[in-house]
């Protein structure tokens, strides 16, 4: 997108970055491009919680309510396979 100001042009680029935040009542996931799949995973590898991706979705909310405090890992598929693990701290 291409913004006026004055003179001049500034061309601001979309983020490419998946952004997690994360709470005590759960995560919120921004995404650049669909998700096929969100997965939180506990750190043997556990399936903990999975979520179907949307094509029309580009922010999630888990809720990680009875989900014990720890340590886990959060994979995440895009449509395009591209898989991101972030790490989560409940």
């Amino acid at each position: 997108m291409k913004k006026n100001i004055g003179t001049c042009f500034i061309e601001l680029k979309p983020s490419k970055e998946i952004i997690v935040n994360s709470n005590e009542a759960g995560i919120s996931i921004d995404m650049p491009i669909a998700a096929k799949s969100i997965e939180l995973l506990s750190v043997d590898g556990k399936n903990i919680i999975y979520v179907e991706g949307n094509e029309n979705d580009l922010l999630f909310q888990i809720n990680l309510e009875g989900v014990a405090k720890g340590f886990y890992l959060l994979r995440v598929t895009d449509i395009n396979e591209k898989v991101t693990i972030k790490k989560i701290i409940h």
